[in-house]
């Protein structure tokens, strides 16, 4: 796995992998410093195909902004397109979600998202109208779901969803690493692999 775009505690760009980091946040060495715009123009951001691609739309608590005032650069709140647009890496990540998802043929595995950002509902009711397949994992019931989308303006994300599977992540993944039904399941529907 690899997060495109980010390069630990340097001030010049790379894309490196996901290290790990401490909590509380207290060293230089668990954050990521954001590039500017002119490290974008000078490096783009590369995906790579058949690799996971890790993208945070919406930022992380250690991620420092670009600008020198080092702040964590966390998306919270109303405004957060707005708040995207200022960042300037936040901004690329947006523009390669939207182009991945209407690159065509598209599957998007859904984990923890509430589905309470219109401008991310937006592009995922545009994208299922070209034939996208959007799988959601969260451990809420059917129908408290269906309730929270269609509240949240996703009801057409809700009516068009390929799958949905009501786990947690530990229902998915046992410690030992052995397979459990749910992973099963969530093999055979995503991933098509019996």
């Amino acid at each position: 796995m690899r997060m495109p775009g980010v390069v630990r505690n340097k001030p010049q760009f790379s894309s490196l992998g996901c290290p790990a980091y401490s909590y509380p946040l207290d060293k230089d060495s668990d954050y990521y410093e954001l590039p500017d715009s002119k490290d974008l123009t000078e490096f783009p951001v590369e995906t790579e195909f058949g690799v996971l691609n890790y993208i945070k739309l919406h930022g992380s608590l250690n991620f420092r902004k670009w600008d020198g005032f080092n702040e964590s650069q966390m998306v919270i709140g109303g405004a957060k397109k707005e708040a995207i647009n200022k960042e300037p890496l936040l901004k690329e990540y947006f523009r390669i979600f939207e182009d991945v998802l209407n690159s065509g043929q598209t599957k998007l595995l859904v984990l923890g998202y509430s589905f309470r950002d219109r401008h991310v509902n937006e592009i995922l009711e545009k994208v299922i109208q070209k034939g996208a397949k959007i799988y959601v994992v969260d451990p809420s019931a059917l129908s408290a779901m269906k309730t929270h989308m269609g509240g949240n303006g996703a009801s057409k994300v809700w009516e068009n969803m390929s799958g949905y599977f009501p786990y947690k992540m530990l229902d998915l993944f046992r410690h030992n690493g052995e397979p459990t039904a749910a992973w099963k399941q969530l093999l055979s529907s995503y991933f098509e692999v019996a």
